[in-house]
C-alpha cells in the first residue's frame, strides 16, 4: 500500500456512516468484477489524488498523465451508484477502494484499530 495516500477529506460520522452501509449489505455483487480490480489497482497503486468522504456521498479524484478524472458514489437503498467524468464512458468502479481508503482512513486517523 502507498505511504501517503490520496488527499483524504473526512468526518468521523461520515466515515462510519459508509463503513455501516458497506458492512451491512452484499454490494459487491453490483459491481462488475473487472472494475472491482481496477479500483483496487488505482488505490494500491497510489493514483487517486483525493478522496472526499461526505455522509452522502463519496467523491474520488484520479490522475493519471496529467489527466483528472473524478468518480461520485452515492448510495441508493442498498447499493451504491456511481457516476465518473471518464471519457471513455467505461463506468470504472472506485468502491472497492472507497471502502479500503475508508477503513484505512479509520483505522489511521480516527480509531487506531479496526472498526
Amino acid at each position: 500500500m502507498i505511504s501517503n495516500g490520496p488527499a483524504r477529506t473526512f468526518t468521523r460520522n461520515a466515515v462510519e456512516a459508509w463503513l455501516f452501509r458497506l458492512s451491512e449489505c452484499d454490494w459487491e455483487k453490483f459491481i462488475n468484477k473487472d472494475h472491482l480490480k481496477i479500483g483496487r489497482s488505482f488505490y494500491r497503486e497510489g493514483t487517486l489524488s483525493s478522496l472526499d468522504i461526505q455522509t452522502s456521498q463519496i467523491i474520488v479524484t484520479h490522475k493519471v498523465n496529467r489527466v483528472e478524472t473524478y468518480s461520485v458514489i452515492e448510495w441508493n437503498e442498498q447499493r451504491p451508484e456511481i457516476r465518473t467524468s471518464s471519457p471513455d464512458d467505461t463506468p470504472v468502479s472506485y468502491t472497492h477502494c472507497i471502502s479500503s481508503a475508508a477503513s484505512d482512513v479509520y483505522k489511521r486517523q480516527i480509531g487506531g484499530r479496526d472498526p
